[in-house]
């Protein structure tokens, strides 16, 4: 199981610098692990929406966040993936996977939302080592309503990654 957990709340509204947990079960839920943070433990980073898969083929559990933690001003947002190896519960691998020259998202750049929406769509499946991440974006440059402005709205993307 997979959840982004809050330093703090404030108000009991906002979630301030989110970070990515991770606990499992061995038997059908009767006992958990000890809670494990996968998300790196920089200073002000936000990781949140995490996905998970298993990969049957080859043991391994991947997992994939929005962050901005490559981001100084804590905004621009990557997809982070980690993988795990099932039968330790280890992080053996750490990557970016949004890897497009478009990237990183800016979520203020959808002119109709200005940055109160962020995206909420992300997920991962896994076969055979290949890890692939479905998530929407402010990327994309669109005429904005017939003015001859481009503005970035929101879209879907598919990366891969090898776990």
């Amino acid at each position: 199981m997979v959840w982004d957990q809050c330093k703090a709340r404030p108000l009991d509204v906002i979630c301030e610098e989110p970070r990515v947990q991770m606990s499992y079960s061995d038997d059908d839920g009767v006992s958990w692990s000890d809670v494990k943070t996968l998300s790196k433990t920089s200073v002000d980073r936000v990781d949140y929406f995490p996905t998970i898969a298993d990969d049957v083929k080859n043991d391994n559990i991947v997992v994939a966040w929005f962050t901005n933690r490559l981001d100084d001003y804590q905004n621009a947002q990557y997809i982070e993936m980690v993988t795990v190896k099932a039968n330790t519960a280890k992080g053996s691998k750490r990557q970016i996977v949004t890897t497009s020259s478009d990237m990183p998202n800016e979520p203020e750049a959808d002119p109709l939302l200005e940055g109160i929406f962020i995206g909420d769509y992300i997920e991962v499946a896994a076969h055979d080592g290949t890890a692939y991440i479905g998530y929407n974006m402010n990327v994309r440059p669109v005429v904005f309503l017939g003015t001859g402005e481009k503005v970035h709205q929101q879209d879907n993307y598919l990366s891969s990654a090898t776990e």
